[in-house]
């Protein structure tokens, strides 16, 4: 069967409607032939999931280390905490430009803070904001306006008192100690 009657076939397909007989004889492949593509293309996919992942690891790898080398120990004295948009923050304006453009929609853990005599905007990260306490002198790693992590502040234990219909009393802890 040459091209050009291929054509007609499918031109004929198109006007008259579906046909089981004309569409076999256009795309005549068996089952394990169309495995056989699925499979390739499920293969090229994953290959290209492979080198990308590696490629944004790499990069990630290398912008931790850089935190690292510039992170340091500073007291600061959080005032408040909240999480919103770059846009709404009273960031400097040549930060808020370099924030990539998937960050400036949303919402980012923002703690305002006095490090010395100046009241500051600092980006946080997602777990040490969970546990960052409001108004009180803590300790934390600060890579730029960055906070990393903290250190020496114990979160505070809360016991609760626990009476059950049998009338036995005991006390659980709501919380746990974490020495970071």
């Amino acid at each position: 069967m040459k091209f050009n009657d291929r054509i007609d076939i499918v031109v004929t397909v198109i006007r008259r409607g579906y046909n089981d007989n004309l569409i076999t004889e256009v795309l005549p492949m068996e089952w394990w032939q169309i495995a056989l593509i699925v499979l390739a293309v499920v293969a090229v996919v994953l290959a290209v999931l492979y080198f990308v992942g590696r490629k944004l690891q790499t990069k990630a790898d290398g912008q931790q280390e850089m935190i690292n080398q510039q992170k340091m120990t500073v007291s600061i004295l959080v005032i408040d905490k909240k999480k919103m948009r770059i846009k709404d923050s009273n960031l400097p304006k040549m930060v808020q430009d370099q924030v990539p453009a998937y960050l400036k929609w949303r919402k980012m853990p923002l703690v305002k803070a006095k490090i010395g005599p100046k009241i500051s905007t600092l980006m946080c990260d997602e777990k040490v904001f969970k546990e960052l306490p409001i108004k009180r002198n803590v300790k934390v790693d600060l890579a730029g306006m960055y906070i990393i992590g903290m250190k020496g502040f114990k979160k505070i234990i809360k016991f609760v008192k626990v009476v059950p219909k049998n009338g036995t009393t005991f006390f659980y802890i709501k919380g746990h100690i974490a020495n970071t």
